[in-house]
């Protein structure tokens, strides 16, 4: 008998070794088809009745010309184009192997850490901005000056687009090095050291952020003694909170727009003030825009995001120290890279952080509203003025071209305020109810 005829004979494996390769496309392209139906949805869709039955509320709801409403369809149809893209680039680079051969040639540098993140890094998120370069210049610089949103010239845009990337790779580098080396040195334990490590340095960020970081893009000076800002002071002290400092930032070289926002921790917590907010609202609704930040300030949701953040972080440990290693193992061949350990897992911990990102997207935006709802209340407590707040948010769709009244789907997914109509409707029956 020949060996050929006896391997014939031989019963096949219960369970055979099968390629599940297709398994990792599964969840991209699922990405891209719902962006894809997202941004034609933007699109397509009709506009939305305003859900207001009160009368006194529906006279404050603005007219929705058309410029109101393509510029916010047009802006949702961007941001679901952006995630589109980005999937698409992320998987490419891992699927092409790119991502290990830049890996492999860092470590042909430079056999420093630090040195072989910073190449890596480097080259990784200019080849990125370079591909995504036509879509930023799009949604940064000619669609807001198509839509009067902006003045600013294209040198002083592409001075602030060069400042982000020299201080997107700034901040990534350390971040990398450091889990890479935790992940060398402490294999079993550095689920537990990403997440020690990282509580300090996501708080040490956000004390320093409005110190250091912002200051990069605007000028932020304290606001001037003035009629105005003794009564703002006099709200802070209804708050409880008199020494709150409030700055004013020269938002109008970059945006014709208004808005107002709570930034920092502890000692460098404070509100701070667009000038262009000053500049377009009256006094009596600056203080409604004002007592709804301070809303932020005194109930601490800095502070809260924060707690989020580490509570996300615990959740991690239990991910990383079971399911990580899964992922890593049966990586497809094509990515090259099937070891925590290497260079190229930076480019999978990114991609998968894209991916949970997206599908995390409802539940932050809903969490990220009940705390707006939650500064609109406290401003309607220390500043009883709920007319002007209507007003206010009226305005505020009219100026910066926002739909007062959304498809619900986008407001579920994409919205971290309420929408406007809502607001309005929400101040108002409170003035019905007192």
């Amino acid at each position: 008998m020949q060996i050929s005829d006896t391997l014939k004979n031989e019963p096949e494996p219960l369970y055979p070794e099968r390629n599940l390769d297709y398994l990792y496309w599964v969840l991209p392209v699922s990405i891209v088809l719902l962006c894809i139906f997202g941004a034609a949805y933007a699109l397509l869709a009709p506009p939305e009745p305003i859900p207001l039955n009160n009368p006194e509320a529906r006279k404050l709801i603005p007219v929705v010309t058309d410029k109101m409403f393509w510029c916010d369809r047009h802006e949702t149809a961007i941001g679901f184009s952006w995630t589109i893209i980005n999937t698409i680039i992320l998987m490419t680079f891992l699927q092409s192997g790119l991502a290990f051969k830049l890996s492999k040639f860092a470590e042909s540098k430079t056999s420093n850490l630090i040195l072989q993140v910073l190449i890596f890094t480097g080259i990784w998120v200019v080849a990125i901005e370079v591909l995504t370069f036509p879509l930023s210049y799009l949604s940064g610089f000619v669609f807001p000056h198509y839509y009067a949103l902006s003045s600013q010239s294209f040198g002083d845009w592409l001075v602030d687009y060069l400042k982000s990337l020299v201080m997107q790779i700034a901040l990534e580098v350390p971040m990398w090095a450091l889990l890479l080396f935790f992940i060398r040195k402490f294999p079993t334990k550095w689920p537990y050291l990403q997440v020690m490590a990282g509580i300090p340095i996501m708080l040490f960020m956000t004390f320093i952020s409005p110190i250091l970081l912002a200051p990069v893009f605007n000028q932020f000076t304290l606001m001037q003694p003035s009629p105005l800002c003794t009564d703002i002071k006099k709200l802070a002290a209804k708050a409880g909170i008199p020494d709150a400092p409030i700055y004013v930032v020269d938002k109008s070289k970059q945006t014709n727009t208004i808005n107002a926002y709570v930034s920092g921790l502890g000692s460098s917590q404070r509100i701070v003030i667009w000038d262009t907010t000053l500049k377009k609202l009256p006094n009596e609704q600056i203080l409604c825009v004002v007592a709804h930040e301070l809303g932020h300030y005194a109930l601490n949701h800095v502070l809260m995001a924060c707690s989020l953040a580490i509570l996300a972080g615990l959740w991690t440990i239990p991910v990383n120290l079971f399911l990580t290693p899964v992922l890593f193992k049966n990586i497809p061949k094509k990515w090259g890279n099937r070891q925590i350990q290497d260079l190229s897992s930076i480019a999978i911990f990114i991609y998968v952080s894209h991916c949970g990102g997206f599908l995390l997207s409802p539940l932050e935006s809903t969490y990220s509203r009940i705390k707006e709802r939650d500064a609109d209340m406290y401003g309607l407590k220390i500043h009883h003025d709920p007319l002007n707040f209507a007003r206010t948010f009226a305005f505020l769709a009219s100026e910066n071209l926002s739909d007062p009244c959304p498809p619900k789907l986008f407001e579920i997914w994409l919205y971290s305020h309420p929408p406007l109509a809502t607001r309005i409707k929400y101040v108002m029956d409170t003035d019905v109810k007192n």
